[in-house]
């Protein structure tokens, strides 16, 4: 009897029944507690259906009962890590390396567990003693070459995607991850040919497919919008590959002109990503109030944090330009470009949970940690870049613990903004009111909230540079820049699409093209979503702006940068 519930739970499994699987594999579970192959096969039943937190109890049983068993352990501690039980799983780990130091599984899952706490450098160690051990091992190569990714190591990390597909050609995460980081470095035709094999592999690979309507040339854009839409119709509604189906279409249309057809896609895609990605206007304003809080004027924390070179933040709304700045001051020598860092965000809320004031320990502690996390600098770096634009929230914290630091402050029109990032898909939780125009103008309005308080507290700190006057005045604002931020003006400057550092945010292709305007003013192709953006946009935030502007369509449109 026990053997056919195997048989048959073995069988629902690989053929998605899992509801199935998981009733017969508890039953089984509960009627032979000590047996530990039975508790690990539920887990795996849990496990296999993407309920990692239901596993956990039936792997930590298995491994348990067979102490020995390296299989049982592994199991557990993944369950633990992809249930977001990171601590736990940390433990576990820590204590499993110390008995079993030559075991190459448990030294890629610790590699897997730093990285997913944003500790990078410790990830690439770990993954390199499972790979000293494993020479080969897919998993370790995968997420080294991801925390190389994270450490702006993009050629290395291209290099470990590239030797999983030595020995694993058909391999479609590997091709994935091999085109997204030959894009960043902007090798746009090589990336394109690993999207095609996908492509090939499996047909409207909608991932791919998205790609492909955004890289490829434009005598191929009919044929990605005819597939997408295609596919679209023999998908459910609410799958993750219909959102991006629509995305394919949508950004192939509009690449094509066809503005008002691209749009719909859009809309349809954003209505269904808004279901799932919950937004709390409530949250985000209260969190303003409690950060303002704390940094009513500039503390005086008289802590000396100033060793090493010194960091200019770009912040702004995503899609204002943050990173055509960042690729325009990265060209200026002794310029480093260290991406969208998460550190000032996570630092924030594991050292400053509390009301205040501010503790001169805690803003040591946060320098030592930030700078501990940066990516290598070169050796003649003057100066470093963060440019995560979501860090206008964390600019008094920035600015207090960094006495050398600027903050350029990049501002646009907040209906292209709203526009771009209709035309975008941003897949970080961060971004979920991306999905919603209300939300939208919430951001918005709570961005140039932060900035009017941060720029009353520190006036000669903070520079604002608006896209519409950067991309018609090249040569002027690119010269007030540098010299707010310290730095030697170079004619190069006004050439940011040659520079060769790897660009990992959604302006990846924007910036390899020459400074233009072309994204200056379409925000009427939002159509009817323009009236729900303008009526929820605070009018006294944003007095530079005409609100009262009538909606319209346009026929064409270009890139958004």
């Amino acid at each position: 009897m026990r053997r056919e519930d195997i048989q048959k739970i073995s069988r629902d499994l690989a053929e998605g029944r899992f509801p199935a699987a998981q009733k017969r594999a508890s039953n089984l579970a509960k009627r032979a507690p000590k047996d530990a192959a039975l508790q690990n096969l539920a887990g795996a039943a849990f496990a296999q259906a993407g309920k990692h937190r239901e596993a956990i109890p039936y792997f930590q049983a298995a491994a348990r009962i067979d102490a020995h068993n390296q299989e049982f352990l592994c199991n557990f501690i993944l369950a633990l890590t992809m249930s977001g039980e990171t601590a736990v799983a940390e433990r576990v780990v820590s204590k499993s390396l110390t008995a079993m130091p030559g075991l190459a599984r448990l030294h890629y899952l610790h590699a897997q567990i730093l990285h997913d706490k944003h500790d990078m450098r410790g990830a690439v160690n770990a993954a390199n003693r499972a790979l000293e051990l494993e020479p080969g091992m897919v998993e370790a190569l995968n997420v080294r070459g991801l925390a190389k990714s994270n450490r702006r190591q993009t050629a290395e990390a291209l290099a470990d995607f590239q030797a999983i597909l030595h020995t694993h050609p058909n391999d479609l995460i590997a091709h994935q991850n091999c085109a997204e980081r030959l894009n960043e470095l902007g090798r746009t035709k090589e990336a394109l040919t690993h999207y095609n094999f996908m492509l090939r592999m499996v047909p409207n690979h909608p991932y791919a497919l998205s790609k492909v309507a955004s890289l490829a040339d434009q005598g191929v854009l009919n044929d990605v919008v005819t597939r997408a839409t295609q596919a679209i119709a023999q998908k459910p509604k609410k799958s993750e590959e219909t959102v991006l189906l629509h995305l394919a279409a949508g950004t192939a249309l509009m690449r094509l002109g066809k503005s008002q057809e691209a749009m719909q896609h859009y809309d349809l895609l954003h209505e269904l990503d808004a279901k799932e990605r919950r937004y709390s206007s409530k949250r985000h304003w209260g969190e303003f109030a409690r950060i303002r809080s704390l940094f009513p004027a500039a503390p005086d924390t008289n802590v000396d944090t100033s060793a090493g070179p010194s960091p200019i933040f770009v912040v702004g709304l995503p899609r204002s330009g943050t990173t055509l700045v960042e690729q325009i001051l990265s060209m200026a020598p002794g310029v480093h470009p260290c991406g969208e860092l998460v550190t000032a965000e996570r630092l924030f809320r594991e050292l400053f949970e509390g009301d205040g004031p501010i503790d001169p320990s805690l803003v040591a502690d946060f320098v030592a940690t930030y700078r501990e996390h940066l990516p290598d600098l070169p050796a003649n770096t003057d100066k470093f870049i963060d440019k995560m634009p979501a860090n206008f929230r964390y600019v008094g914290l920035l600015l207090t613990a960094f006495p050398t630091g600027v903050v350029i402050d990049v501002e646009r029109d907040p209906r292209d903004v709203a526009l771009s990032m209709w035309t975008t898909r941003f897949s970080a939780s961060g971004m979920n009111y991306a999905s919603a125009i209300p939300a939208i103008a919430d951001q918005a309005n709570l961005y140039r909230s932060y900035m009017a308080h941060w720029t009353a507290i520190f006036p000669t700190r903070i520079l604002t540079v608006s896209y519409e006057d950067l991309v018609s005045n090249v040569e002027d604002e690119t010269q007030r820049m540098a010299a707010f931020c310290g730095i030697d003006w170079t004619s190069e400057m006004q050439s940011p699409e040659r520079n060769t550092n790897p660009v990992a945010t959604a302006s990846v292709n924007q910036v390899r093209t020459r400074i233009h305007q072309r994204s200056v003013g379409r925000w009427k192709l939002l159509g009817a979503n323009l009236d729900l953006l303008i009526s929820r946009l605070d009018p006294e935030l944003w007095p530079d702006v005409d609100l009262d502007a009538s909606t319209g369509s346009a026929d064409a449109a270009g890139p958004s940068r």
